[in-house]
This record gives C-alpha cells, structure tokens and sequence, in this order.
C-alpha cells in the first residue's frame, strides 16, 4: 500500500518533524549574537525576520553579505548551512555542511544538517549512515532518531519506524512533528482507529497556524479517508488545497477503500477543474484501471 502515497497531493513523511518553532524554523540558532559590525548587525536582524516569515533566499543573502568577513564563525557557517537546507538549495547545503565537518569533524549539529539534507535529495543511505554515526555518540537527538523512523517508515519498515518514533517520544514528549509521524506509521500498518487519536493529540499540541500545523491537518484528512469519512476528510482538504486538490485526494482515498467508482469520479472531477494537475490525478486515475 505505501505506494500509493506517492501520489498524494503533498508529500506525507518528507523530512516531517525535522521542523520546529518559528525561533527555529530551519535549525537556526539566531540566539547566540556574533560580534558584529553595525551593518552587519543590520543584515543580521533582517535575516532573523526573513527567517520568522519563511523567506529562506532573502536571510541566506543577507548571511552571505555577512559570512564575507566571518568564515571563521562556526556558528555562523552552522546557521547559514541549515538556511540553505530549509531554503531547498540542497546541494549548496551538503557541501556547506561537508565543509564545516572537514574544520569540526565531531559537530552534531553539521552532520545532524548533512544526514537532513541528503534526505531531502532523495539519498536515504546515505542520510541512515550519518544518522546512525550520529545516535552513538548522542542517542538523546530526537531528531535524529525521529530521521531514522522516517527513512524506515519510507523504505516500507513499518515496525522499524516505530521503534524509532517510540524512541524520539520518549526523548521528546508529546513532540507534535514525533506524534506525526508514529500516526502515519500506525495507519500505514492498518489501525487508522488508533492512528486518529495520535494525530488529533499531535494537533492539539501546535495552538498556532503555520506548515507543521497544516501538515498534520492534511495527514489527518488522509487517516479519515482511509476510515471511509470523506466528508471530514474534505472540511479539511477544502482549507488547504484549491478545487482540484481537494478531488484528487478524495480520488485517492477512495481508491483506498476499494471503491473504485467514486474514486474515478472524485478523479475525473480533479481533471475537469484544473487542466495543469492533469499529470497528477491521471497517475492515480490509471492505478483504478
């Protein structure tokens, strides 16, 4: 069953729960104040705000103005590293943190940064490697162990994941991105039942609006639609998604349940309302067939 989930309009597992507080949205320290010039002061402050609004490119230019003068602050390359990685510049990323590792080989941080990064290219090895170097040396990181529980979880080791999800857990209690994940895990292997409960429990510990909350309300529209309840699955599709979303995720979870005439329906509604998401929805179109 989990390849279907590929085809779902937003990824589900990701690197979800690598992600935290807006103070931290990327991994970002921006707690400890270099010294700094006035106008470095300046792009200083300005990448904190950038960062709060999610504006990855403009606090990583402004880092840069910044690091011209200072590459010999490890904080400041830390942070710049972790900034390219939440700003999607994966590759500039990796070689950034590879860097760091090459001046402070045994920084957790740097290979906490690296093993995210090449999970968000796609190399789940590598990223199970680092992590792994990672956890015996410090097996308190719940993100790293909470990392762990995602490559297994992707890679269809359902049980494994949860090993891992029970551990970041009990490091980190009632961690909203842990409690994510260990729900998925848990419809993933067939007690959606039981999977609701953690996920609304996940929900109710993220009290402001912003991606990590949306991300478990999406996943929690996936569980009610792998129960049979469309109708709660779209009051919360219809808040996230335009019209043409909302019909290829019904489409899906139809499909879930075997009911392949609604499926094509919802399916074929998802076609008719946007032309462009045609690729998408014709995917999970020709999985009916």
């Amino acid at each position: 069953m989990i390849r279907y989930f590929f085809f779902l309009w937003i990824i589900l597992f990701g690197v979800a729960g690598c992600k935290t507080t807006s103070q931290q949205h990327s991994g970002v320290v921006l707690s400890q104040e270099p010294k700094l010039s006035n106008i470095e002061s300046q792009f200083y402050e300005q990448a904190k705000l950038a960062v709060g609004e999610g504006n990855f490119s403009k606090a990583i230019s402004l880092y840069e103005n910044i690091l011209t003068e200072h590459q010999d602050n490890k904080i400041l390359r830390l942070e710049y590293a972790h900034l390219l990685r939440r700003g999607s510049e994966t590759n500039k990323a990796i070689k950034e943190y590879n860097r760091l590792l090459t001046i402070w080989p045994d920084d957790l941080d740097a290979k906490e940064g690296l093993g995210l990064s090449y999970m968000q290219g796609g190399d789940f090895g590598k990223a199970e490697g680092v992590f792994a170097s990672i956890i015996t040396k410090d097996a308190s990181r719940w993100r790293t162990v909470n990392a762990l529980g995602v490559i297994h979880a992707l890679s269809g080791n359902i049980q494994e994941a949860k090993q891992y999800y029970q551990m970041a857990v009990s490091i980190s209690h009632d961690n909203p991105s842990v409690l994510n994940n260990i729900g998925l895990s848990m419809a993933l292997s067939g007690n959606a039942r039981q999977a609701l409960k953690v996920m609304q429990k996940a929900l109710s510990s993220v009290t402001t609006e912003g991606d990590k909350r949306t991300q478990i309300e999406m996943n929690l529209a996936l569980i009610h639609g792998m129960r049979g309840d469309l109708r709660k699955a779209k009051q919360i599709l219809v808040k996230h998604l335009p019209e043409s979303g909302v019909y290829n995720n019904l489409g899906f979870y139809a499909r879930l349940n075997q009911d392949k005439d609604l499926a094509k329906t919802y399916l074929s509604k998802a076609l008719a309302a946007h032309p462009m998401h045609y690729e998408r929805a014709q995917e999970n179109l020709d999985l009916i067939q």
